[in-house]
């Protein structure tokens, strides 16, 4: 509203009443209060990065990645130092700012409650070969990739990062009830792209109770699912997640 409408209302608004107090043949005080308020302050940008770092029992063990309000899920990322020996109590959650690598994207985080629960459901590799395939299985966690800081972005409901182990770019994002990614692989000569599905990969052990997964060669689908019992989970009843993963070519 302009200037010279908004005090033209308050003239016509100060007539009106004028009028109905002298026609009245009691008193009646009348107080009006307009109150017009404008902000010109700008919020502080949104800090992704609080709690995802520290040292021990004081650190917040909070996930980067991705959560729609009240959503069912928190998909991110899960970490590990150059060894792969994560320190279980900076781990609750799966993710710590000072690793290096990242072992697969996974769906559940409960944190917070002094126990580990999380897991689910893979990470993308290219490899040169069947033998090559092989020594990522057998060995511990040696398909995970490395991966830097400055080529990730992290925003509200969006995370991205690029693996440099792997050459592939990750993308994620989710709803209240599905968590989305989208990989993309780099044209390397003589690789083949593959979906690593390591539904036991959990810092706590033996908490995989189910898995199932199903190829689909003419839908170019494999779809799957992975039944959880976690550490804080199993108190309501343990978690189900479903998959589905497509090819594009």
């Amino acid at each position: 509203m302009s200037a010279v409408r908004f005090f033209s209302l308050l003239n016509r608004i100060k007539y009106i009443l004028s009028k109905s107090i002298a026609n009245m043949t009691k008193p009646w005080y009348v107080l009006l209060f307009l109150v017009v308020r404008t902000s010109t302050i700008e919020s502080p940008p949104l800090n992704l990065y609080i709690g995802t770092g520290g040292f021990g029992y004081g650190a917040g063990s909070l996930p980067l990645g991705v959560q729609s309000p009240y959503g069912a899920l928190r998909l991110s990322p899960d970490t590990s130092d150059t060894l792969d020996i994560p320190i279980k109590f900076e781990h609750y959650a799966g993710y710590h700012y000072s690793d290096t690598h990242i072992n697969v994207f996974s769906h559940t985080h409960t944190f917070g409650a002094g126990l580990q629960d999380y897991s689910e459901v893979g990470i993308p590799v290219q490899i040169d070969d069947d033998h090559h395939l092989q020594r990522l299985i057998s060995s511990r966690n040696d398909y995970r990739s490395e991966f830097k800081h400055e080529h990730k972005r992290a925003e509200p409901v969006f995370y991205q990062v690029y693996l440099d182990t792997h050459n592939i770019n990750v993308e994620l994002t989710a709803t209240e009830q599905v968590g989305v990614h989208r990989y993309s692989f780099n044209n390397t000569n003589k690789k083949h792209r593959v979906i690593f599905v390591d539904s036991s990969y959990t810092l706590p052990l033996k908490v995989c109770k189910l898995s199932h997964v199903n190829i689909d060669p003419k839908n170019n689908e494999i779809t799957g699912s992975i039944f959880f019992k976690g550490d804080f989970s199993r108190s309501c009843g343990s978690l189900s997640t479903y998959f589905i993963i497509k090819f594009t070519n």
